[in-house]
């Protein structure tokens, strides 16, 4: 296994450990399968550096590094304290706290140096993607469950301080801050850390912790300020989701790879994004029998992700999911894409941009991009209109009633998903006429009827939506209504035949409308164009 000559995984290829202890070193972000630590890490890390005489696999993998650019980083302090506390045995909380919250790096906060250092990293994080602080106060380390909380809340809030406290009864936010004596976690931004003087910055973060120490020692968990604080604290309960990864199927994938080899490929892709179940969807069968199953007694917590076949959700999809529903519902969320346009290893992780689905994109020639969550509630109360023949027009289905009952859509700007178009078509927003859709023609004439069907009611009176010059696609057009009146403005210097011309071709082109056409003369000195005005009144009032 170690000399390279059978995989250890069923899709890890065959390579020498060496190769493994090369990408642990030198990769800034761990592949998929070195995620978490392993015998195969310890066993890398220990091995012999040295040349390795072949080119590795891993190698070929280039996933797109625009998330890293585009997303906060995360940092956890650790505030020293005043009771014989040793820098080695600091660092090592500060490790522990960053490792259980998930953040990106810990930093150790001591005396003004350190506050120094602190402003200055953060104001050079405001140039570039930003920061975000936490400082834990209570001694017992927190849950993983807090770092996801508190990542979720900075995208629903505003504010450069943000806290999550524990009440005992449960977990809430509170705002304004103030420290408390109960498990919380303070978020502080870098735009709020870099317009401060490190030496109040050191004295908020000695302040923070004393108070929280004295309500601990007088054993209260209410909460202690400066003075009285204005207003009424606005408080809010993150909820707690279940995700259910659906893997969609028809008839022919499951004669050819086999129903049981289908729910082992859904369980551990389901595995892979941290959901908590993989179950098959049937495209074949009505949604909302499946739907009951899934979500038992109508679970109001249940959220169902779906995936095509050969499809791939990134490690962590679920966490980035429920991060923002823990604090904000929505009815549909969809991320962006990376597409698996051929089986080069070279060639793979082609970015694909996406941007918030709207209606009209829907209607004429977009989808939904990347991987999409719908709360199973939601689904209940949606038409079930199956079945389909892909899950492109399943997601373009729920999501054009959505739009028309004025339903909630949030796009992620995160890539979750790798996509293969040749088992899970859809109409890309970025695309050459060489790449084609791979749809077939009977899946092209389902997505006609879903346009046809949801047109109406977005395009009513005037809107109108015919077929295009390609199968599968659409022109929307406006009609004329009885009373339509246009007016043309014309603004023109000299040229004088340009714009006569330009005149003759709109009044040939008008048919019945009622035209009006304004020209704006900008300081023309050629007489042709000077009498232009004369010259085209005659010529529209004329025969």
């Amino acid at each position: 296994m170690l000399r390279g000559e059978r995989p250890l995984y069923p899709e890890l290829p065959a390579i020498p450990i060496e190769v493994y202890r090369d990408e642990l070193c030198f990769t800034p972000e761990r592949r998929t399968w070195l995620q978490q630590l392993s015998i195969l890490e310890c066993l890398a890390l220990e091995a012999e550096p040295g040349a390795v005489p072949i080119t590795s696999a891993l190698r070929r993998w280039h996933p797109s590094d625009l998330d890293d650019h585009r997303g906060p980083r995360w940092e956890a302090l650790h505030i020293i304290r005043d009771n014989g506390e040793t820098p080695e045995q600091a660092r090592a909380d500060a490790c522990l706290l960053a490792m259980r919250l998930g953040f990106d790096a810990a930093r150790v906060v001591k005396g003004p140096a350190d506050c120094d250092a602190l402003v200055v990293e953060a104001a050079q994080a405001v140039l570039g993607r930003g920061a975000w602080y936490g400082v834990w106060t209570h001694s017992s380390p927190p849950d993983r469950d807090w770092g996801e909380w508190i990542r979720g809340l900075t995208r629903v809030e505003s504010a450069p301080l943000m806290q999550v406290v524990d009440s005992g009864e449960g977990v809430y936010s509170q705002f304004p801050v103030r420290p408390c004596g109960s498990l919380s976690l303070l978020a502080i931004n870098a735009r709020w850390l870099a317009r401060r003087d490190p030496a109040r910055v050191a004295s908020f973060l000695r302040h923070w912790l004393a108070q929280a120490e004295r309500a601990r020692s007088v054993g209260s968990s209410s909460h202690i300020g400066v003075g009285k604080q204005p207003g009424k604290p606005r408080h809010r309960s993150p909820r707690r989701w279940r995700g259910v990864l659906l893997l969609a199927v028809t008839d022919p994938p499951v004669e050819a790879v086999g129903l049981k080899a289908l729910q082992r490929r859904a369980r551990q892709r389901a595995i892979d994004g941290a959901f908590e179940r993989g179950e098959l969807l049937w495209l074949d069968r009505p949604l909302a029998g499946q739907c009951r199953s899934w979500a038992a007694e109508q679970d109001a917590r249940t959220v169902l992700v779906f995936l095509g076949p050969d499809d791939h959700a990134l490690p962590g999809a679920w966490a980035e999911l429920q991060r923002h529903l823990s604090w904000q519902e929505a009815d549909l969320i969809c991320s962006d894409e990376e597409l698996l346009w051929c089986r080069e290893p070279r060639r793979l992780g082609v970015r694909q941009l996406d941007t918030p689905p709207t209606p009209f994109r829907l209607l004429t020639r977009g989808g939904i991009p990347g991987l999409v969550a719908i709360p199973a509630t939601v689904i209940a109360r949606l038409q079930d209109t199956g079945p389909y023949t892909s899950l492109h027009a399943l997601l373009r289905d729920l999501a054009l009633q959505l739009y028309g009952r004025e339903g909630q859509i949030v796009h992620l700007p995160k890539v979750l998903l790798h996509r293969d178009p040749a088992t899970n078509p859809a109409v890309l927003a970025i695309r050459n006429p060489a790449d084609g859709h791979g749809f077939s023609h009977r899946q092209l004439q389902e997505l006609g009827d879903l346009t046809r069907r949801h047109s109406w009611a977005w395009l009513r009176p005037e809107g109108a939506v015919t077929p295009g010059s390609r199968e599968g696609t659409f022109m929307v057009r406006r009609l004329r209504l009885p009373g339509d009146r246009v007016s043309v403005l014309i603004p023109f210097r000299n040229h004088a035949a340009l714009t006569r011309s330009c005149v003759q071709s709109l009044l040939e082109n008008a048919g019945e409308v009622d035209l009006e056409i304004v020209l704006i003369d900008n300081g023309s000195t050629e007489a042709n164009a000077i009498s232009l005005r004369t010259i085209c009144a005659q010529q529209v009032n004329g025969p």
